[in-house]
């Protein structure tokens, strides 16, 4: 794959405050081989009025208002891959920045590996202001992973793609992958980078590109207060263990690891916490298992003291 043609997607719902900072962080990349699709999902504030302002910039391909909310940046994601013509996809969130090498970084990615499904680079969080939240602690040279094994060191207890901003994909192989991540009002983008590492291999590029952007209030924190984002995770999950990408123990870890999560959250009344606790319940897990897996716990809280002190990572 030489010179590809990226498609960047910028769905967009009430975030005029920064899609100039937005829209012209795209335009201005060191990769100029890409086209953009704008998308406005029913936005109430004025950013129709900021994205005329692109209207007739060459690489502004379409511009699309929807009629009806489509209730999910998961459809608008569908309805972008599905509108793209590039062999590349970036999906360049409407209140995200990045520096101008993230597209170079990452395509040269492409070029050079085979049967590549994603590329991802490092986020620094920045608040509503765009100040700076947290840096990334991955330096290093690109390293590329199968697919299967990313899922299993990547995307088992999380995910380490925490905003599509910072990724580009396969345009091919996402049209292939199951569309259930559409039904996911929260970490349906967990299921999306689980689906699309199945059908490939997994870069990363560890240098921090790119501008993830933190609000208060947003749907994600919604869901996890009302419970729905862990009883996504439970489902996506299930999904690996049925794909049989992990085994019976290290799923046990995992549910464990939830279990306990669980009970130190907080969540928006006792019924929505005491739900999630039944539907992760480890009646069936063994006591060596648990002793094994606080024994894991306690050996990585002593590793994390160790990088912390020798490499002084926060």
């Amino acid at each position: 794959m030489k010179n590809p043609l990226v498609s960047v997607l910028i769905p967009n719902y009430c975030h005029a405050s920064y899609l100039n900072e937005r829209i012209d962080s795209v335009l201005a990349q060191t990769y100029q081989n890409f086209e953009v699709i704008i998308m406005d999902d029913c936005s109430t504030d004025n950013s129709r009025e900021v994205i005329e302002q692109y209207r007739n910039h060459p690489r502004v391909r379409e511009i699309v208002y929807n009629e009806i909310n489509s209730g999910s940046t998961f459809n608008q994601w569908d309805k972008g891959i599905t509108m793209a013509g590039g062999e590349l996809i970036w999906i360049a969130e409407s209140d995200d920045s990045c520096c101008p090498e993230l597209l170079e970084r990452l395509v040269e990615q492409f070029e050079q590996t085979e049967d590549l499904a994603v590329a991802y680079v490092q986020s620094v969080l920045i608040n509503t202001y765009g100040e700076v939240i947290k840096m990334p602690v991955e330096k290093g040279n690109p390293i590329i992973y199968d697919g299967r094994y990313f899922i299993r060191t990547h995307l088992l207890y999380g995910t380490c793609i925490i905003n599509a901003s910072m990724a580009i994909f396969s345009r091919e192989k996402s049209l292939g992958i199951d569309r259930c991540f559409k039904q996911f009002k929260s970490v349906g983008d967990w299921m999306f980078w689980v689906l699309m590492a199945e059908t490939g291999k997994v870069a990363e590029v560890r240098e921090p590109l790119n501008y993830f952007r933190r609000h208060e209030g947003t749907v994600t924190s919604r869901c996890s207060l009302n419970g729905v984002s862990d009883t996504n995770v439970k489902l996506i999950l299930d999904y690996i263990l049925s794909r049989h990408i992990i085994k019976k123990k290290e799923f046990d870890y995992v549910r464990l690891y939830q279990l306990y999560r669980l009970k130190t959250k907080v969540f928006e009344n006792a019924e929505v916490k005491q739900s999630l606790l039944s539907l992760w319940n480890t009646p069936s897990v063994s006591c060596s298992t648990r002793i094994s897996y606080f024994f894991i716990v306690f050996l990585n809280r002593i590793i994390r003291k160790i990088k912390k002190i020798f490499l002084c990572i926060p």
